[in-house]
């Protein structure tokens, strides 16, 4: 069985993508689940006072208590510190959706949950012919509040006809939508999602932390859309 957990980052919009000008989808490909939820939980535990003061919307923290890690209330030193955190990881990789808004036809984004399934069909299809991802049953863990309740079954039916039956490249599929609250690897999730398009917002702060991480195989491949050759 393998495990993959998935989060974003930016929006979904043509009409804006002046402003908005990346939609980045972080699918966290997780080897050792329970090692790495707990180093995930020494990281949180060692740095608390600096979680703390960094959260100033709230997000992480209520009444004094951690909740969750969110990427983007992170200041660019703590995105740093845990992305350095996990420079010798054998734990997980991470894998990258990247759209440019700019260059993609208005209708992708007329049903936001239709082109998240897209996005992710054609990434999968991509990389188990590239045999990145291996022939395996596929658990797929994503944050709830990203998908509306009618759209959630239809991604499992999606990827199970497209890479099940008609391309057999893998074998069954299942989808499940948590509360990132409560799954501490889809806030991995999310980090990676935030890290990199921090990343394509500000390069020069972030470029020496992503090229290491690309070295060092932490970052697997980046699957860019529109299409291109690579």
């Amino acid at each position: 069985m393998q495990y993959l957990y998935i989060d974003e980052s930016g929006s979904m919009t043509v009409e804006y993508s002046n402003n908005f000008p990346f939609f980045v989808i972080s699918i966290v490909h997780v080897f050792d689940k329970n090692r790495l939820k707990k180093a995930l939980k020494r990281f949180v535990s060692k740095n608390l006072q600096k979680l703390k003061e960094c959260d100033k919307d709230n997000k992480m923290f209520k009444d004094g208590k951690f909740l969750e890690l969110k990427g983007s209330s992170l200041s660019r030193e703590l995105k740093l510190l845990l992305a350095n955190y996990f420079f010798s990881n054998e734990l997980f990789e991470v894998f990258y959706i990247v759209v440019e808004n700019n260059k993609v036809h208005e209708k992708l984004y007329s049903n936001k949950a239709r082109a998240f399934n897209y996005l992710l069909d054609l990434f999968m299809l991509h990389n188990l012919k590239q045999l990145r991802l291996p022939y395996d049953e596929y658990f797929i863990q994503i944050d709830e509040r990203n998908i509306k309740t009618d759209a959630k079954k239809s991604l499992e039916d999606y990827l199970n006809t497209s890479l099940v039956l008609a391309n057999e490249l893998t074998d069954n599929i299942v989808v499940s939508y948590q509360d990132s609250c409560n799954n501490s690897l889809i806030q991995l999730s999310d980090f990676f999602a935030n890290l990199f398009f921090s990343f394509l917002m500000n390069n020069e702060s972030y470029m020496d932390t992503i090229n290491n991480l690309q070295k060092k195989k932490i970052i697997r491949h980046i699957f860019n859309f529109p299409l291109t050759k690579n």
